[in-house]
């Protein structure tokens, strides 16, 4: 949604890109990693209130805090200005810092629902806000886990709603709702206002980046809800890491995956916050399990996150603890590294990201759930013959070297891997006959013709 600190991640991928802090006062740069040591501090009512007033003109004539009228003010001038470029003469007079995008169509996260939502509004359902009138599809939203049907966006929407006061509750649907009733019964009229405000999102465009096959055969989503292509990005290398060992540049890495061709890697992907405990844990038993005469021809790469690389990990020589790795460079690797059978495999935490990585590289993998959405990730794996897990809580050393030997010598597993790896090759770059040969969806041509 537009922080400072994401501008670096956005712009590494692709340096024509125009990235707009439009939370720059409320979300200054360096938030991040302030609130990193605290995950519940990582999200403020600020912005949505920023959000709400951006719609509204003098701002500043009301008793609303300097940041919010900042940023509501800034958000206003993007949605609503169409950007200006550089003067292509050379005329100081023509040319103006472009701040304002006045996009065509706005692509949002599942998790910025509520977000969303008070921008649609603003688009769409009021007569009076500054913003543009635009027309219906406007907005897509991306949701990047396998959700179940009744966790609707409008039901995520919901829930941030709950979490404001029943006094900022009315005000904000006072704000961004028209209807006024006052003969009414109080109730009645607040839950018309609720359940008109968020079905404003019931027909927005859902875009799931997963093949379906991934996801069970009885759900059913819906028509706006479409599965496309896996979404294997690029690799993006922080430019500060506080990694002590050094371990964030690519000669680095080469090296490493050249001269070892035996790899268990270890993740516990962007969970590592909310469940510290549950990943300290499974390191420290990997690591001790390393030390074992089986383990002597394996090298292990621990990816443990920039919170805990600063922990004091005793490791042997056959142990790289990193707080940052190139998780794609090294999971390709790793599905190149073959002899007879598989010499490398993944111990991950089950989120939906590293598992299309891990089947898009072909890389063998067993799932540890720490929680949230893993667990379900883990069952449905099962159900494509990848019956690959075991709860963390009763996970010992002996059970890890177990479980990696088993997972390296098993052939109806490797069978059940190749073809979802087979698919979800075809899905990420498929050509007009295997759209139609598998049924499968490109999110860039849905966008597009949002555009139209």
């Amino acid at each position: 949604m537009g922080i400072a600190d994401c501008k670096d991640i956005v712009t590494k991928f692709n340096k024509d890109f125009i990235y707009h802090t439009i939370f720059e006062n409320i979300y200054p740069l360096g938030h991040t990693d302030r609130v990193r040591s605290n995950p519940s501090n990582r999200w403020k009512p600020d912005h949505i209130w920023a959000l709400v007033y951006a719609g509204e003109k003098n701002l500043e004539k009301k008793n609303i805090h300097e940041k919010i009228v900042k940023d509501a003010e800034k958000i206003r001038e993007i949605f609503t200005l169409p950007f200006k470029e550089e003067s292509k003469n050379g005329n100081e007079d023509d040319t103006k810092e472009g701040i304002g995008c006045k996009p065509d169509v706005m692509i949002s996260g599942y998790f910025t629902s509520l977000e969303t939502l008070i921008l649609k509004t603003h688009h769409i359902n009021r007569s009076t806000t500054a913003f543009p009138q635009k027309k219906e599809g406007w907005n897509i939203i991306s949701t990047t886990y396998l959700r179940h049907p009744d966790r609707l966006p409008s039901m995520r929407a919901m829930e941030n709603l709950m979490a404001f006061t029943q006094e900022e509750h009315d005000l904000l649907l006072d704000h961004l709702t028209e209807e006024k009733d006052s003969k009414s019964n109080f109730l009645q009229t607040t839950l018309f206002k609720l359940y008109n405000f968020i079905s404003l999102l019931n027909n927005v465009t859902e875009l799931i980046p997963c093949p379906k096959i991934l996801d069970y055969d009885h759900y059913n989503h819906g028509i706006n809800v479409r599965y496309v292509e896996p979404c294997i990005v690029g690799e993006y290398s922080p430019a500060n890491s506080s990694d002590s060992n050094n371990t964030s540049t690519d000669e680095y890495w080469d090296s490493i995956l050249e001269e070892n061709k035996k790899i268990i890697f270890v993740t516990a992907g962007s969970q590592v916050l909310d469940y510290e405990d549950k990943a300290i844990n499974l390191f420290k038993i990997m690591i001790s399990a390393m030390n074992s005469v089986e383990m002597a021809g394996f090298k292990l790469i621990l990816s443990v996150g920039d919170k805990l690389i600063q922990e004091k990990w005793n490791v042997p020589e056959n142990v790289i603890v990193s707080g940052f790795v190139p998780q794609r460079k090294i999971l390709k690797k790793l599905g190149e590294n073959k002899t007879n059978g598989y010499d490398c495999c993944a111990i991950i935490h089950g989120g939906l990201a590293t598992i299309k990585e891990c089947i898009y590289y072909n890389v063998p993998f067993f799932v540890l759930p720490l929680g949230k959405d893993q667990i379900d990730n883990a069952i449905r794996l099962e159900e494509q013959g990848l019956d690959n897990r075991f709860l963390i809580e009763f996970l010992t050393e002996k059970c890890m070297r177990y479980f990696i030997f088993k997972i390296l010598n098993n052939k109806l597993y490797f069978d059940a891997l190749l073809q979802l790896n087979t698919l979800f090759k075809i899905a990420e770059n498929p050509s007009e006959e295997e759209k139609a040969l598998y049924h499968l969806e490109k999110g860039v041509d849905i966008i597009k013709s949002k555009l139209n």
